[in-house]
Order: structure tokens, then sequence, then C-alpha cells
């Protein structure tokens, strides 16, 4: 320990306990403010005069707070998620987190990953329950563990066999016993001790619960590091693993589709002689793991060039590469997929293969000299212009590629999102790529698409602090000529002076779909921004009765949204969480209401009992976490009953925006 050497002017030294002690009467503010000071203290100390003992016991004792940290951290994520303060922004959590502290992917999903496992619970009547993983919140609490041990917890939680997550106490049981051994082992050794623990939970070695093989199953791409090379991991099902070896059997063995060989036969290795496949062996360089990349990279190109994808967004589901004019000719540089990948100019056209190429023009300012016919819905020549001019989703903080984005503008017909009209696109009036924020996210967003100089831009407003004290963040997709006056005012006053080409191969492929809606003017010079009508009522003023009347058991009806527009309703059970002010409806994966959910990003449910009845609103996501889908089965046990297992499970969770009712149920002074 460190003695107490600091004096006030009169040479006394203070009473550490009377300091102390006066921490239990300061509020929040004050409390952040003594905390930044002592940091501050800290920066600027030196710590030579130490000895060895008390440096060592400096850094223990520091490691511990910052251990600690993530708990506050934990509560603080905790009511920002449970204001629902993301959708009020417009963001999903960890975007939201992102934005707002500075995080990056990962950190941001770790924040959300260890508030839903540490933070405590909140039942439907307002009780607190413990937490998810009660054991890890405790010690992250008391900074027995860190984030890197939280993290193999939940990694190892989320490989508990079947049979234990059915049985809570067993769950309970493992979960202590893990959280024991985080607290004596540091993340590396945990993580080979945690093995001892699964091999005990599942003692044949062979977890043979189809649920656990369904839940484990995936397959992620990693992003393109600077080399553009892409990770890849995942776990294949036996089915999968089974198709994969008939392939790799084939396609993957020495000799057969080496990129380095132009001799190595490609296909079908059978019809190849003997003599020429031994030749082509021989040549053959590549490791095991280089075959089967070459291999999964024939698989891939078979299949997009089979034509069996048909279209995407308007075109043939294909590889649409953009470049310059200069880069074509000199076979240099890097160009863009529409996808969002950056291959080497060389890798794009010896993909292009023999494909014809597309001439883009586009003046200085990358807008497209020429646009096409007027129409209702974008052709595939404006397509191709916005591909090879925005480069991807217009909207400001995203970054979707062209695949991903939709070519259209739309007014916003109701709060729920209606059915979007869309207006022609036409010369004065460009089609613009806007991102998939959640289809119909407009209504809760908080950013207004504009025309400024041709281009879609933001009109927004002014933006909070953001976590390194910077006023603002640079804004994505912003107007490359930000001193030009807005197109408004005079669109051919920037008229187009030195052109420039780009060109785009093409080949095959296909991407997920999304949509988000814009909205434009229907004349030149003015702009209608989407806005958001007037609530009735939000969930903070449902009184006590209306949140009685959530607990009853009846059954409800949910409502979302086809693709034409139509409604689609269907009865239901739900759980509303007053602490978080959400939904979860518990369904099974591919249902049409969860299709809708995927494609809209919102949802209503409404409960009625005679007089009295209630409609909640909001946007809405599809949850598929093996924890989240466990929480809403708990919730619902409470209210309804214990709901038959259904290895194909998810919950549609809809943050509750909008509130509409019986008058006896709602606060409306």
């Amino acid at each position: 320990m460190f003695p107490i050497t600091a004096a006030d002017e009169s040479g006394e030294v203070p009473d550490l306990d009377l300091v102390l002690g006066a921490l239990d009467h300061l509020d929040m503010s004050a409390l952040l403010a003594l905390r930044e000071a002592l940091s501050d203290t800290l920066v600027d100390k030196s710590f030579v005069e130490l000895d060895d003992k008390q440096v060592v016991d400096a850094a223990q004792r520091l490691q511990r707070q910052t251990r600690r940290d993530e708990a506050v951290q934990v509560a603080l994520t905790t009511q920002m998620l449970e204001r629902g303060l993301p959708a009020k922004r417009g963001l999903r959590r960890h975007g939201f987190l992102r934005e707002v502290l500075g995080l990056n992917g990962s950190e941001a999903a770790a924040r959300v990953g260890n508030t839903e496992h540490c933070a405590p619970l909140v039942g439907l009547t307002g009780d607190t329950l413990p937490p998810y993983a009660p054991t890890m919140a405790t010690l992250l609490r008391e900074g027995s563990i860190g984030t890197a041990h939280v993290r193999v917890m939940r990694s190892v939680i989320a490989k508990f066999p079947s049979a234990v997550r059915d049985d809570r106490p067993m769950w309970e049981a493992a979960e202590q016993q893990l959280g024991e051994l985080a607290a004596m082992l540091d993340p590396d050794q945990l993580t080979k001790a945690v093995q001892r623990l699964l091999a005990y939970l599942d003692p044949d070695g062979v977890d043979d619960d189809d649920r656990d093989r369904k839940r484990r199953r995936g397959l992620t791409l990693g992003r393109q590091g600077v080399d553009h090379v892409s990770g890849i991991r995942g776990e294949l099902d036996p089915v999968t693993r089974a198709l994969w070896d008939v392939l790799a059997e084939k396609w993957a063995r020495p000799g057969m589709n080496n990129p380095d060989d132009p001799e190595s036969p490609v296909g079908d290795a059978d019809k190849v002689h003997a003599d020429v496949l031994a030749a082509a062996a021989k040549r053959d360089t590549r490791t095991a793991a280089q075959r089967n990349h070459d291999a999964f990279t024939l698989m891939l190109r078979t299949i997009t060039e089979s034509g069996v994808l048909g279209q995407h967004r308007g075109l043939p589901a294909q590889v649409i590469v953009t470049m310059t004019l200069d880069e074509l000719e000199a076979e240099t540089g890097i160009a863009t997929t529409a996808s969002g990948g950056h291959p080497p100019v060389r890798d794009a056209l010896a993909l292009a293969g023999t494909s014809r190429p597309l001439l883009a023009l586009l003046d200085d300012k990358d807008r497209p000299l020429f646009f096409g016919r007027q129409r209702r819905l974008a052709s595939a020549d404006q397509r191709m212009a916005l591909i090879a001019s925005q480069r991807g989703c217009t909207r400001p903080g995203c970054d979707n590629p062209d695949t991903r984005v939709a070519v259209h503008h739309v007014q916003v017909t109701a709060n729920m999102g209606g059915s979007p009209r869309s207006s022609p696109p036409t010369p004065d009036h460009p089609t613009s790529s806007a991102g998939s924020a959640g289809n119909n996210a407009a209504p809760i967003n908080h950013y207004k698409p504009t025309r400024f100089c041709g281009r879609t831009a933001p009109s927004l407003p002014a933006p909070p602090p953001t976590a390194n004290n910077s006023p603002s963040r640079p804004v994505r997709r912003a107007p490359r000529n930000n001193s030009a006056t807005p197109c408004g005012t005079n669109s051919r006053s920037h008229a187009p002076t030195s052109p420039k080409a780009t060109a785009g191969s093409t080949t095959s492929t296909s991407y997920p779909s999304a949509t988000h809606p814009t909205s434009r003017s229907r004349r030149e010079g003015a702009h209608r921004p989407v806005t958001l009508s007037r609530m009735p009522t939000t969930a903070a003023d449902l009184t006590a009765d209306a949140l009685e009347f959530l607990t009853e058991r009846h059954l409800a009806s949910v409502v979302t949204l086809r693709h034409d527009g139509t409604p689609h309703s269907v009865a239901v059970g739900f759980t509303y969480d007053q602490e978080r002010r959400v939904v979860r409806v518990i369904t099974s994966d591919g249902k049409q209401k969860v299709r809708n959910v995927d494609r809209s990003g919102y949802a209503a449910v409404t409960q009625v009992d005679g007089p009295r009845w209630l409609t909640l609103e909001g946007p809405a996501r599809i949850l598929r976490d093996a924890d989240d889908v466990q929480i809403a089965e708990r919730r619902y046990a409470q209210r309804y009953r214990e709901p038959r297992p259904n290895p194909r499970r998810v919950v549609v969770e809809i943050d509750v925006a909008r509130v509409l009712g019986s008058r006896s149920l709602l606060d409306r002074t």
C-alpha cells in the first residue's frame, strides 16, 4: 500500500476515510468531475520514486479499476439502450455506440454483448431480476475479470449444449464454475481450461443435438486488408461439409484448376487423360489450402456464369467493376466493385474476361452526363450510372455498397411507413442511391435528404459532441464541392467542364438486398424533407392500468408490411418490457412477418379486450442470437406458458415509438 503523504496548506495530512466518506454525498456530475481530475493527476504523475513493490501494486490496482470501468460502461450502455436512444437517431445499437463513443465495430459489438450478459434484467412488473450471467456480472463489478475474460466466457456459454441450456439450474452451475476459473486464470489460460468444462458438459465429445448444429453453423467473410485479401471463418453443418467434400475431391486435387498453370485441366478430371493430369500434378506447387481456395473460386464462377442467380435490383446478378479510363488503358491501379470490394485492375480485367465493357461519362464532379429516360423505376442504364458516380450509399454514416442500396425516392405516407410513392426519375429530379438503415426508416432518421449540385446530400442538425470531443465527425458521401451553391437555386450554373470516363466490366455474382427510402421534390428548386408527424402518445405515457393490461393473458395481433406495402396481420402472444420499452414476439424463422420485418424494419402489435385496447408500434428487428431467444422465451413463459422447443425460433423486437389506445389506458394530460 501507499503512504498518504499529501498535506493541505496547514501541513496536516487529510483523513483519507473522511475524504472517501464524502463521496456518498456527491451527485453524478461531481463524481465524474472528480474522476476526471484524478485521471489528469495520475497521467501527469511520475512513478520514479516508487520502489519495486509499490510499482507492481500500483499497476495491479489500476488494472482492477480498469476492469471495473467496464461494469460502469455496461450500466451506462444499458440506460442508453433502454431509453431507445439509438432508434431516436435512426441508428442500430452498434452504430449508435460507434458514433457517440468512437468505438470500432468489434468494440461496439462486444459492448452490446457484455451488456446483454451482465446488465440486470427487468420483469414485466418492473421488478429487477438477476443478470443473464450473474457470476460474470459480479466478477466484472469486482474487477476480478476483464473484457478479455468476458469474451472467452461468452464464447464458452454459446457452446453450451442444448441439454444444459434447457436446464437453468445446470446452466447456472456451469456458469458459476466458469466464473471461478476466470477469476483464477488469465484469458489465454482460461481458453485452454474451459475445454475440460465443455468436455464435462458433453462427455461423449460429440454434440449430437440437431439444434446445436443449426445454432452454430455460419460462414463469415472479413473485410479486405491492405493487401486486398479477405479472411474467412465459420463452421459447416454435416450436410454442407459433405457437399464440399464432393467438390474438393474433384476440383481441389493436385494439378486441377491451377490458375498459375495455363495447361492445367479445368472441370471434370475423369475426362482428362491420366498422363496430362499426372504432368499437371507434378507442376503443381500449391498447398492443400490453396487448392481448396481455387476450387471454391471455380465453384463461384461456375454458378454465377450459369445464370441461375437471375436478376438483382434491376440488373443481371453480376460483378460490376468500376475503373477510370486511364486505369483501364494502363491496367494499373485499384478498381471498385458494386459490392464494395477493391480488386487490383489487372485482377478485375482477368475476372471480366471477354465481357463487354460499358462506358459511363461523368463530369469533373462525378455527375453522370447522361442519365436515361424518364420512368417510374430506375433503368439498368441509370443504375449503372449511379454505381459509377455514387460508389455506394448516400446516407451519412452508411458504408453499404451499391449492391445493398435501393435506387429510388419515396414520400413517406404514414408513420408506419405506408406504401411508398415513387416519383419518376427525370434529368431535373435525379434518382439517388439510399442505404438500408432499415427499410422505411425515414420517419425516425434525423438526416433529411436534399439535392446539392446534382447529387444527394444530407441536411443535418447540429451534431452532438463525440467521444474524442471533436464537434462532429466527417460525413460520408458528402458533396465534394461544399462551397458551391445548392442546386435548388441554379442547377445550370454547375455545367460540366471536363468530362471523364468510367468503364465497367461485367461478369456475374449476387448479393443480399436492402432498401432505404429518401424524399425528393417534384419540381426544380425545392425539396420536401422527411418529417415525423406528432405522435399522440409515447410509451412513457402508459398508465398503471395500461401496464397491468399488458401483463394479462390476452393474445394480440402483429401487423407488418409486405413488399408491396399491404399489411400482413397475424395473431400472436407478446411481452412488453417497460424498462426498455420494447415488445417481443417469439416466432419461427422464415415466417412472413419475419421476412417483412427484415425488409421494412417496422411493426405494430394491438391487444384488445372489450372496450380496452392498446397499439404499440415502432422500429423492429429480428433477433436470432440464442441468448436473445432464451430471454424472450423466459418472458413469454411468465405471461403465457412454457413455449414448445423450436430450433428455428427467433424474436421480433419492436422499439415502441408510438402508442395508441383507449382513453382509460393512456395519460393524455
